[in-house]
């Protein structure tokens, strides 16, 4: 069997392999783009995802940092306060100690 190739057969199947070279790069370019949108789809979504969560975050971070003063405050005045009626019991209370102390001395003194 004998294959003969004149000049328009020629072009012919080389003009078919051009053609069938383009479209599977064709092919292969449309799959690789469609992969490369279900990925950026997913992508999206997650930093969507990620935005909320962040901002929750941010939200919280924000009453935290509010709630902060309020309670060290409560906490200064707590200690203020205590240290005052630290104070004040101690003078209250020093004038009862002396007395024991004058009836102890004399309970002890020999006589």
């Amino acid at each position: 069997m004998i294959v003969e190739f004149n000049l328009a057969n020629l072009i012919f199947v080389l003009s078919g392999l051009v053609v069938a070279f383009w479209a599977l790069v064709k092919v292969i370019v449309f799959q690789y783009e469609k992969s490369l949108d279900s990925r950026f789809k997913t992508l999206s979504t997650t930093i969507e995802n990620a935005q909320k969560t962040t901002l929750d975050l941010e939200r919280d971070f924000l009453k935290f940092q509010s709630e902060i003063p309020r309670t060290y405050l409560r906490r200064d005045d707590y200690m203020r306060e205590a240290q005052i009626l630290r104070e004040a019991i101690s003078a209250e209370i020093a004038p009862i100690r002396n007395s024991v102390n004058r009836i102890e001395d004399f309970l002890i003194q020999p006589k």
